[in-house]
């Protein structure tokens, strides 16, 4: 009966001393690692690398640290995820020395970089002169007219298939002359008014007409031309010409001895 139950129970003294076997075994400093004296530290949250602990080889154990811990994030993960964690954490195992090595060699190319001087910004940048227009405008010409106490009064005018010209007045400003003309429509339909030209005998003058381009029947409408100074004893002439079909034209000689 003794012997019996020694018998039943020796499987369970054989687990024991196996197990304490093992644990013998398994607390030897056997292997690389348990020889560098290293110890397991948390990597990012994804995985477990091994840190060297003070007295051992960094150079080495930090490679053979790295190297088991890619194998074992590509034997867990997918490729494409262990790739981005491997990413991810790569930044962990850089040396200090190296990256600061690194950012040395950058700051002194920055340093070494030509300076570039800085771009104008268009809110600040000078705006091109606008283009002076030497005819001025209506306004001015009105002005120009109405302020010289010298203006020289006309009452002259003529009229052609019921649209009038007339010329009130003339006045001489630097080396141009404003010209103050009126036109009367006493037609029953409008008269377009294409151009009036200004010329001293058979030569054309630069000119420029303020005036409406359309006067409507019954009505009078009153505008300037701004033209050069003709030569000396010249005969100037004023051509008021319609646009359209009709194509009207008044001709009047300026009364004034240029």
């Amino acid at each position: 009966m003794r012997m019996e139950g020694l018998r039943g129970r020796a499987p369970a003294f054989i687990m024991i001393a196996a197990s304490g076997v093992l644990a013998a075994l398994f607390s030897l400093p056997l292997g690389r690692e348990r020889r560098a004296a290293t110890r397991y530290a948390p990597l990012a949250g994804y995985a477990a690398t091994f840190a060297r602990a003070e007295g051992g080889d960094a150079g080495s154990s930090r490679g053979a640290a790295w190297g088991l811990v890619a194998r074992a994030l590509r034997r867990q993960y997918p490729p494409v995820q262990a790739s981005e964690v491997l990413r991810r954490v790569e930044p962990a195992r850089a040396d200090p020395a190296k990256t600061q090595a690194r950012r040395a060699v950058r700051a002194r190319k920055r340093a070494e970089r030509p300076a570039v001087p800085a771009a104008v910004s268009v809110s600040t940048a000078a705006a091109p002169p606008r283009p002076v227009d030497p005819w001025g405008s209506a306004q001015k010409a009105s002005d120009a007219y109405e302020n010289d106490a010298s203006r020289y009064p006309l009452d002259v005018r003529a009229e052609s298939g019921g649209v009038a010209l007339r010329l009130r007045g003339l006045s001489r400003k630097d080396a141009r002359f404003i010209l103050k003309i009126s036109v009367t429509n006493r037609g029953n339909e409008d008269f377009f008014v294409r151009d009036v030209a200004i010329s001293a005998g058979r030569d054309p003058l630069d000119s420029r007409a303020f005036v409406r381009l359309f006067v409507e029947p019954g009505r009078t409408r009153e505008g300037f031309v701004v033209f050069e100074r003709p030569r000396p004893g010249a005969v100037v002439h004023v051509a008021l010409k319609e646009d359209g079909v009709k194509g009207r034209v008044v001709v009047l000689a300026v009364p004034y001895p240029f």
